[in-house]
């Protein structure tokens, strides 16, 4: 996955991780890997709803950027 981040995404992602911020990591990398050039396999996508549920993620912003992410 980290092969399809830009360089500025990974460091945010990073930062993010870092500051213990993971539920914000999460919702930037859903985001991110929505774009077209860089979206997700279907598996991915399941992987990071069950990561979000399992972090209890507050709001529905991973589960509503990965619904838009067309198949890959």
């Amino acid at each position: 996955m980290a092969d399809r981040l830009p360089g500025e995404q990974q460091r945010l992602i990073a930062e993010f991780i870092d500051a213990s911020e993971l539920g914000l990591a999460l919702e930037q990398l859903a985001d991110v890997l929505c774009d077209e050039e860089r979206r997700g396999t279907v598996d991915e996508r399941q992987d990071m709803l069950a990561l979000a549920e399992t972090m209890r993620v507050v709001g529905e912003r991973v589960s509503r950027a990965l619904a838009l992410c067309p198949d890959r």
